[in-house]
Protein backbone atom coordinates (compact mmCIF):
# COMPACT_ATOMS: atom_id res chain seq x y z
CA UNK A 1 0.00 0.00 0.00
CA UNK A 2 2.99 2.26 0.73
CA UNK A 3 4.40 1.47 -2.57
CA UNK A 4 1.16 2.57 -4.14
CA UNK A 5 0.93 5.58 -2.67
CA UNK A 6 4.44 6.96 -3.62
CA UNK A 7 4.01 6.12 -6.84
CA UNK A 8 0.44 7.79 -7.26
CA UNK A 9 1.42 10.53 -5.42
CA UNK A 10 2.73 12.91 -7.76
CA UNK A 11 -0.17 12.47 -10.02
CA UNK A 12 -2.76 14.64 -6.73
CA UNK A 13 -1.33 17.78 -7.78
CA UNK A 14 -2.34 17.50 -11.59
CA UNK A 15 -5.41 14.86 -11.49
CA UNK A 16 -6.32 17.79 -8.69
CA UNK A 17 -5.96 20.43 -11.00
CA UNK A 18 -7.92 18.72 -13.54
CA UNK A 19 -10.96 18.20 -11.88
CA UNK A 20 -11.20 21.82 -10.52
CA UNK A 21 -10.60 23.20 -14.13
CA UNK A 22 -13.34 20.91 -15.11
CA UNK A 23 -15.95 21.91 -13.00
CA UNK A 24 -14.71 25.89 -12.86
CA UNK A 25 -14.62 26.12 -16.86
CA UNK A 26 -18.58 25.77 -17.82
CA UNK A 27 -19.23 27.53 -14.76
CA UNK A 28 -17.34 30.70 -15.21
CA UNK A 29 -19.90 32.15 -18.62
CA UNK A 30 -21.74 33.63 -15.42
CA UNK A 31 -18.97 36.20 -15.06
CA UNK A 32 -18.47 39.95 -15.90
CA UNK A 33 -17.43 40.79 -18.79
CA UNK A 34 -13.75 42.11 -16.41
CA UNK A 35 -13.23 38.65 -15.03
CA UNK A 36 -13.64 37.03 -18.45
CA UNK A 37 -11.16 38.96 -19.81
CA UNK A 38 -8.43 38.63 -16.53
CA UNK A 39 -9.11 34.73 -17.39
CA UNK A 40 -8.90 34.56 -20.97
CA UNK A 41 -5.06 36.40 -19.95
CA UNK A 42 -4.42 34.05 -16.72
CA UNK A 43 -2.54 31.55 -18.68
CA UNK A 44 -0.04 33.93 -20.11
CA UNK A 45 0.51 34.99 -16.80
CA UNK A 46 1.00 31.38 -15.66
CA UNK A 47 3.14 30.38 -18.62
CA UNK A 48 5.54 33.57 -17.96
CA UNK A 49 5.77 32.86 -14.42
CA UNK A 50 6.80 29.38 -15.46
CA UNK A 51 9.15 30.15 -18.29
CA UNK A 52 10.99 32.21 -15.71
CA UNK A 53 11.29 29.35 -13.42
CA UNK A 54 12.44 27.07 -15.75
CA UNK A 55 15.14 29.58 -16.90
CA UNK A 56 15.98 30.37 -13.52
CA UNK A 57 16.63 26.63 -12.29
CA UNK A 58 17.95 25.68 -15.52
CA UNK A 59 15.10 23.38 -16.53
CA UNK A 60 15.45 23.94 -20.49
CA UNK A 61 13.19 20.76 -21.09
CA UNK A 62 10.05 22.61 -19.03
CA UNK A 63 10.89 25.96 -20.73
CA UNK A 64 10.53 24.89 -24.02
CA UNK A 65 6.98 23.04 -23.39
CA UNK A 66 5.77 25.97 -21.64
CA UNK A 67 6.44 28.12 -25.25
CA UNK A 68 4.46 24.96 -27.20
CA UNK A 69 1.81 26.02 -24.52
CA UNK A 70 1.71 29.67 -25.18
CA UNK A 71 2.16 29.19 -28.70
CA UNK A 72 -0.67 26.86 -29.39
CA UNK A 73 -2.68 28.89 -26.56
CA UNK A 74 -2.18 32.22 -28.47
CA UNK A 75 -2.97 30.60 -31.78
CA UNK A 76 -6.36 29.47 -31.10
CA UNK A 77 -7.48 32.17 -29.58
CA UNK A 78 -6.47 34.33 -31.84
CA UNK A 79 -7.47 31.97 -34.17
CA UNK A 80 -11.33 33.89 -34.72
CA UNK A 81 -9.39 37.18 -35.75
CA UNK A 82 -6.79 36.19 -37.63
CA UNK A 83 -9.31 34.27 -39.50
CA UNK A 84 -11.47 37.05 -39.58
CA UNK A 85 -14.25 34.80 -38.13
CA UNK A 86 -14.04 32.05 -40.57
CA UNK A 87 -15.40 28.80 -38.57
CA UNK A 88 -14.29 25.85 -41.06
CA UNK A 89 -10.47 27.53 -40.40
CA UNK A 90 -10.91 28.38 -36.73
CA UNK A 91 -11.92 24.54 -36.58
CA UNK A 92 -8.72 23.32 -38.61
CA UNK A 93 -6.49 25.59 -36.14
CA UNK A 94 -7.77 23.21 -33.17
CA UNK A 95 -7.58 20.35 -35.39
CA UNK A 96 -3.84 21.40 -35.61
CA UNK A 97 -2.94 21.95 -32.27
CA UNK A 98 -4.90 19.10 -31.47
CA UNK A 99 -1.84 17.00 -33.46
CA UNK A 100 0.77 19.35 -32.67
CA UNK A 101 1.21 20.23 -29.06
CA UNK A 102 1.10 16.42 -28.24
CA UNK A 103 3.95 15.15 -30.44
CA UNK A 104 5.41 18.76 -28.69
CA UNK A 105 5.11 17.91 -25.47
CA UNK A 106 6.80 14.26 -25.66
CA UNK A 107 9.76 15.53 -28.18
CA UNK A 108 10.73 17.82 -25.81
CA UNK A 109 10.10 15.61 -22.86
CA UNK A 110 12.63 13.18 -24.27
CA UNK A 111 15.59 16.04 -24.40
CA UNK A 112 18.25 16.32 -22.48
CA UNK A 113 18.65 19.69 -21.03
CA UNK A 114 20.85 21.87 -23.18
CA UNK A 115 20.31 25.39 -21.87
CA UNK A 116 17.35 27.80 -22.82
CA UNK A 117 19.88 30.38 -24.43
CA UNK A 118 22.25 28.49 -26.22
CA UNK A 119 22.34 27.36 -30.00
CA UNK A 120 20.01 24.31 -28.95
CA UNK A 121 17.90 26.25 -27.36
CA UNK A 122 17.49 28.90 -30.58
CA UNK A 123 17.01 25.95 -32.56
CA UNK A 124 14.21 24.78 -30.25
CA UNK A 125 12.06 27.72 -30.41
CA UNK A 126 12.49 28.46 -34.36
CA UNK A 127 11.47 24.68 -34.67
CA UNK A 128 8.32 25.61 -32.50
CA UNK A 129 8.10 29.45 -34.45
CA UNK A 130 8.01 27.67 -38.13
CA UNK A 131 5.30 24.68 -36.71
CA UNK A 132 3.13 27.99 -35.80
CA UNK A 133 4.16 29.45 -39.11
CA UNK A 134 3.88 26.71 -41.20
CA UNK A 135 0.02 26.00 -40.00
CA UNK A 136 -0.93 29.61 -40.85
CA UNK A 137 0.47 28.96 -44.05
CA UNK A 138 -2.02 25.94 -44.74
CA UNK A 139 -4.89 27.99 -43.47
CA UNK A 140 -4.25 31.32 -45.69
CA UNK A 141 -3.35 29.24 -48.28
CA UNK A 142 -6.47 27.73 -48.93
CA UNK A 143 -4.37 24.24 -48.64
CA UNK A 144 -6.61 20.83 -47.96
CA UNK A 145 -4.04 19.13 -45.72
CA UNK A 146 -5.82 19.93 -42.74
CA UNK A 147 -9.35 19.31 -44.12
CA UNK A 148 -8.62 15.75 -45.25
CA UNK A 149 -7.15 15.20 -42.10
CA UNK A 150 -10.20 16.28 -40.09
CA UNK A 151 -12.04 13.91 -42.51
CA UNK A 152 -9.50 10.64 -42.28
CA UNK A 153 -11.30 8.02 -40.49
CA UNK A 154 -9.75 4.69 -39.20
CA UNK A 155 -12.41 3.77 -36.73
CA UNK A 156 -16.02 3.22 -37.12
CA UNK A 157 -17.90 6.32 -37.86
CA UNK A 158 -20.15 5.35 -35.29
CA UNK A 159 -17.73 5.15 -32.46
CA UNK A 160 -18.28 9.22 -31.25
CA UNK A 161 -14.67 10.68 -30.55
CA UNK A 162 -14.73 13.55 -27.56
CA UNK A 163 -15.74 16.65 -28.78
CA UNK A 164 -15.91 15.67 -32.28
CA UNK A 165 -11.63 16.12 -32.81
CA UNK A 166 -10.63 13.92 -35.65
CA UNK A 167 -10.16 10.62 -34.80
CA UNK A 168 -5.92 11.06 -35.91
CA UNK A 169 -6.13 13.68 -32.90
CA UNK A 170 -7.34 11.32 -30.18
CA UNK A 171 -5.02 8.35 -31.41
CA UNK A 172 -1.86 11.00 -31.74
CA UNK A 173 -3.22 11.92 -28.13
CA UNK A 174 -3.39 8.00 -26.63
CA UNK A 175 -0.17 7.20 -28.28
CA UNK A 176 1.38 10.00 -26.86
CA UNK A 177 -0.07 9.52 -23.05
CA UNK A 178 1.05 5.79 -23.61
CA UNK A 179 4.60 6.97 -23.85
CA UNK A 180 4.61 9.68 -21.08
CA UNK A 181 3.34 6.88 -18.58
CA UNK A 182 5.75 4.32 -19.85
CA UNK A 183 8.53 7.08 -18.88
CA UNK A 184 7.59 8.19 -15.60
CA UNK A 185 7.41 4.14 -14.61
CA UNK A 186 11.21 4.12 -16.44
CA UNK A 187 12.27 7.17 -14.49
CA UNK A 188 9.76 8.44 -11.36
CA UNK A 189 11.16 11.91 -11.86
CA UNK A 190 8.94 14.89 -11.43
CA UNK A 191 8.90 16.41 -14.81
CA UNK A 192 8.29 12.86 -16.07
CA UNK A 193 4.25 12.49 -14.02
CA UNK A 194 3.15 16.23 -14.85
CA UNK A 195 3.66 15.52 -18.61
CA UNK A 196 0.34 13.42 -18.68
CA UNK A 197 -1.50 16.43 -16.04
CA UNK A 198 -0.18 18.69 -18.91
CA UNK A 199 -1.18 16.88 -22.21
CA UNK A 200 -4.29 16.09 -20.45
CA UNK A 201 -5.26 19.66 -19.84
CA UNK A 202 -4.46 20.30 -23.76
CA UNK A 203 -6.75 17.58 -24.29
CA UNK A 204 -9.86 18.76 -22.41
CA UNK A 205 -9.15 22.46 -23.58
CA UNK A 206 -9.51 21.47 -27.52
CA UNK A 207 -12.30 18.85 -26.98
CA UNK A 208 -14.42 20.58 -25.11
CA UNK A 209 -16.71 23.68 -25.65
CA UNK A 210 -15.11 25.00 -27.66
CA UNK A 211 -14.78 28.76 -28.26
CA UNK A 212 -15.82 29.14 -24.20
CA UNK A 213 -13.57 29.57 -21.82
CA UNK A 214 -12.42 26.09 -21.37
CA UNK A 215 -9.66 26.61 -23.64
CA UNK A 216 -7.75 29.45 -21.21
CA UNK A 217 -9.05 27.79 -17.88
CA UNK A 218 -7.60 24.01 -19.35
CA UNK A 219 -4.02 25.80 -20.61
CA UNK A 220 -4.04 28.00 -17.44
CA UNK A 221 -4.26 24.33 -15.34
CA UNK A 222 -1.31 23.15 -17.32
CA UNK A 223 0.37 26.32 -16.68
CA UNK A 224 0.22 25.57 -12.42
CA UNK A 225 0.96 21.98 -13.39
CA UNK A 226 4.36 23.15 -14.70
CA UNK A 227 5.02 25.13 -12.35
CA UNK A 228 4.53 22.78 -9.32
CA UNK A 229 6.51 20.54 -11.68
CA UNK A 230 9.35 23.04 -11.89
CA UNK A 231 9.58 23.62 -7.67
CA UNK A 232 8.72 19.92 -7.22
CA UNK A 233 12.17 19.01 -9.25
CA UNK A 234 14.11 21.77 -8.31
CA UNK A 235 13.24 20.70 -4.87
CA UNK A 236 14.09 17.04 -5.95
CA UNK A 237 18.05 18.24 -6.49
CA UNK A 238 18.42 20.19 -3.38
CA UNK A 239 16.73 17.71 -0.98
CA UNK A 240 17.10 14.37 -2.44
CA UNK A 241 19.79 11.51 -3.01
CA UNK A 242 19.94 11.38 -6.98
CA UNK A 243 21.38 7.67 -7.16
CA UNK A 244 19.11 6.09 -3.96
CA UNK A 245 16.09 8.54 -4.03
CA UNK A 246 16.49 8.97 -0.36
CA UNK A 247 16.39 12.49 0.78
CA UNK A 248 19.78 14.11 1.22
CA UNK A 249 22.03 15.33 4.18
CA UNK A 250 20.47 18.62 3.64
CA UNK A 251 17.52 17.16 4.64
CA UNK A 252 18.62 15.79 7.20
CA UNK A 253 20.16 18.59 9.26
CA UNK A 254 16.22 20.52 8.25
CA UNK A 255 14.52 17.58 10.24
CA UNK A 256 16.97 17.85 12.72
CA UNK A 257 16.04 21.31 13.58
CA UNK A 258 12.33 20.41 13.99
CA UNK A 259 13.56 17.60 17.05
CA UNK A 260 11.57 18.34 19.90
CA UNK A 261 10.87 15.97 23.12
CA UNK A 262 12.08 12.14 22.94
CA UNK A 263 13.57 10.86 19.29
CA UNK A 264 16.04 8.58 18.54
CA UNK A 265 18.25 8.50 15.40
CA UNK A 266 20.37 5.73 14.20
CA UNK A 267 23.29 5.41 11.72
CA UNK A 268 23.72 2.69 9.46
CA UNK A 269 26.52 1.21 7.33
CA UNK A 270 26.82 -1.18 4.63
CA UNK A 271 29.41 -3.97 5.68
CA UNK A 272 32.97 -4.07 3.57
CA UNK A 273 31.68 -1.71 1.28
CA UNK A 274 34.82 -0.45 -0.23
CA UNK A 275 35.90 -4.28 -0.37
CA UNK A 276 32.48 -5.27 -2.38
CA UNK A 277 33.20 -1.83 -5.07
CA UNK A 278 36.59 -3.20 -5.32
CA UNK A 279 35.55 -7.16 -6.29
CA UNK A 280 32.61 -6.55 -8.14
CA UNK A 281 32.61 -2.64 -10.01
CA UNK A 282 31.55 0.52 -9.21
CA UNK A 283 28.24 -0.23 -10.87
CA UNK A 284 27.44 -3.28 -8.69
CA UNK A 285 27.94 -1.15 -5.65
CA UNK A 286 25.60 1.71 -7.03
CA UNK A 287 22.90 -1.34 -7.03
CA UNK A 288 23.96 -2.27 -3.70
CA UNK A 289 23.44 0.92 -2.93
CA UNK A 290 19.81 1.28 -4.35
CA UNK A 291 19.14 -1.59 -3.16
CA UNK A 292 20.01 -1.06 0.72
CA UNK A 293 18.56 2.16 0.24
CA UNK A 294 14.67 0.69 -0.75
CA UNK A 295 15.15 -1.15 2.55
CA UNK A 296 15.64 1.36 4.30
CA UNK A 297 12.48 3.60 2.97
CA UNK A 298 10.36 1.17 3.88
CA UNK A 299 11.69 1.11 7.92
CA UNK A 300 8.96 0.49 10.05
CA UNK A 301 7.59 2.36 13.17
CA UNK A 302 7.53 5.69 11.49
CA UNK A 303 11.76 5.97 10.77
CA UNK A 304 12.13 8.65 8.74
CA UNK A 305 15.65 7.64 6.30
CA UNK A 306 18.03 9.75 4.87
CA UNK A 307 21.32 9.18 2.88
CA UNK A 308 24.08 10.47 5.05
CA UNK A 309 26.84 9.77 2.61
CA UNK A 310 28.75 7.57 0.44
CA UNK A 311 27.92 4.27 2.01
CA UNK A 312 25.94 5.28 5.50
CA UNK A 313 22.60 5.91 5.91
CA UNK A 314 20.81 7.67 9.04
CA UNK A 315 16.78 6.85 10.44
CA UNK A 316 15.20 9.24 12.50
CA UNK A 317 12.76 8.12 14.99
CA UNK A 318 10.52 11.20 15.96
CA UNK A 319 9.26 10.63 19.68
CA UNK A 320 10.15 7.19 20.32
CA UNK A 321 12.56 6.05 22.42
CA UNK A 322 15.73 3.44 22.12
CA UNK A 323 14.27 0.47 23.14
CA UNK A 324 11.18 1.33 21.00
CA UNK A 325 13.25 1.49 18.06
CA UNK A 326 14.88 -1.18 18.50
CA UNK A 327 13.08 -3.94 16.92
CA UNK A 328 11.99 -1.88 14.00
CA UNK A 329 15.98 -1.47 13.01
CA UNK A 330 16.68 -5.18 13.99
CA UNK A 331 13.66 -5.91 11.59
CA UNK A 332 15.52 -3.44 9.16
CA UNK A 333 18.60 -5.45 9.38
CA UNK A 334 17.43 -8.84 8.73
CA UNK A 335 15.54 -7.61 5.55
CA UNK A 336 19.14 -6.21 4.16
CA UNK A 337 20.63 -9.07 4.91
CA UNK A 338 18.23 -11.61 3.39
CA UNK A 339 17.14 -9.57 0.55
CA UNK A 340 20.18 -9.95 -2.11
CA UNK A 341 20.17 -10.18 -5.77
CA UNK A 342 21.53 -11.34 -8.92
CA UNK A 343 25.05 -9.50 -10.42
CA UNK A 344 24.49 -10.06 -14.58
CA UNK A 345 27.33 -12.29 -15.59
CA UNK A 346 29.47 -10.86 -18.34
CA UNK A 347 28.27 -13.11 -21.10
CA UNK A 348 24.49 -12.86 -20.33
CA UNK A 349 22.78 -12.04 -23.60
CA UNK A 350 20.94 -8.72 -23.67
CA UNK A 351 17.76 -9.96 -24.60
CA UNK A 352 15.85 -12.99 -23.86
CA UNK A 353 16.18 -15.87 -25.95
CA UNK A 354 12.92 -16.13 -28.70
CA UNK A 355 12.64 -19.87 -27.37
CA UNK A 356 12.61 -18.67 -23.70
CA UNK A 357 15.18 -20.94 -22.88
CA UNK A 358 18.81 -20.00 -22.17
CA UNK A 359 22.03 -20.97 -19.89
CA UNK A 360 21.13 -21.61 -15.88
CA UNK A 361 23.29 -19.58 -13.95
CA UNK A 362 23.96 -16.66 -16.03
CA UNK A 363 24.24 -14.41 -13.12
CA UNK A 364 25.55 -14.74 -9.42
CA UNK A 365 23.48 -14.19 -6.40
CA UNK A 366 25.18 -11.84 -3.96
CA UNK A 367 24.30 -10.64 -0.35
CA UNK A 368 25.18 -7.99 1.98
CA UNK A 369 24.66 -6.74 5.63
CA UNK A 370 24.53 -3.65 7.64
CA UNK A 371 25.37 -2.84 10.92
CA UNK A 372 23.55 -0.09 12.79
CA UNK A 373 24.47 2.07 15.92
CA UNK A 374 21.26 4.10 17.57
CA UNK A 375 21.08 6.49 20.38
CA UNK A 376 18.44 8.39 22.40
CA UNK A 377 17.80 11.98 23.46
CA UNK A 378 18.89 12.14 26.89
CA UNK A 379 20.24 14.18 29.90
CA UNK A 380 24.15 13.19 28.01
CA UNK A 381 22.96 14.03 24.63
CA UNK A 382 20.60 16.86 24.19
CA UNK A 383 21.48 18.01 21.38
CA UNK A 384 20.86 15.99 17.46
CA UNK A 385 24.39 16.47 16.59
CA UNK A 386 25.16 14.94 20.43
CA UNK A 387 22.82 12.10 19.79
CA UNK A 388 24.17 11.77 15.71
CA UNK A 389 27.71 11.58 17.23
CA UNK A 390 26.06 8.81 20.17
CA UNK A 391 25.21 6.85 17.37
CA UNK A 392 28.33 6.95 15.34
CA UNK A 393 30.14 5.58 18.18
CA UNK A 394 27.33 3.16 19.20
CA UNK A 395 27.85 1.87 15.21
CA UNK A 396 31.46 1.96 15.73
CA UNK A 397 30.74 -0.73 18.34
CA UNK A 398 28.79 -2.40 16.50
CA UNK A 399 31.42 -3.00 13.93
CA UNK A 400 33.89 -4.19 16.27
CA UNK A 401 31.15 -6.90 17.64
CA UNK A 402 31.93 -8.53 14.24
CA UNK A 403 29.00 -6.10 11.97
CA UNK A 404 25.38 -7.39 10.73
CA UNK A 405 24.06 -6.42 14.28
CA UNK A 406 22.50 -3.50 16.05
CA UNK A 407 24.08 -1.94 19.15
CA UNK A 408 23.20 0.82 21.26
Amino acid sequence: MKKFFRTAAPFIVPLGLLITAFFCQSRLEALSPGLKWLVGRLPYILFTAAAILSWRFNRSRAFFIVLVLAAGELFISAAPVLLHGNKSAISLVTTAAAMLIPINLLVFSLLKERGVFTVWGLMNTAFIVLQTGFVYYLLKSGSRVLTAINQWNMIPRDIKVPGQLPQLSLLIYIAVLAAMLIRFIATRSCPDAAAPGVLSAVFLAVSLNRGSLAIPVFFSAAGVIMIVSVIQDSYSMAFLDELTGLPSRRSLKYELMKLSGKYTIAMLDIDFFKKFNDTYGHDVGDQVLKMVAGCIKDVSGSGKPFRYGGEEFTVVFPNRTLKEALPFLEELRETVSKKGFVQRSADRPKNKPKNGRGKSGTGKQLFVTISIGAAEKNDRNRLPDEVIKAADKALYRAKKKGRNCVSR
